[in-house]
């Protein structure tokens, strides 16, 4: 057997295994998202708060949003949330 066969072998071989990956991160970024509108529907708006000002305010935000948020506030200087349930329209 040639080089060449074992080439293209392992080049098939390794797009496939490229293939299944991309199915299972969609499946898995799918899945994800099904799951948060079933089982969390509330939504915040969530004010950042520097030096008394807000900086910047994010509507439309899941708790797991939230939650990143509150965890990252250090690394970006923010010394005040506030966050507020945002009605069902």
């Amino acid at each position: 057997m040639s080089v060449k066969l074992y080439t293209g072998v392992a080049k098939g071989l390794g797009y496939t295994a490229f293939a299944i990956n991309q199915c299972f991160r969609a499946v898995k970024s799918g899945s994800k998202a099904v799951a948060e509108t079933i089982t969390n529907t509330k939504k915040y708006k969530v004010e950042l708060i520097v030096e008394g000002a807000t900086l910047k305010t994010k509507e439309n935000q899941t708790s797991q949003d939230v939650i990143r948020t509150i965890e990252n506030m250090e690394d970006y200087g923010v010394t005040g949330v506030i966050i507020h349930e945002q009605s069902k329209v």
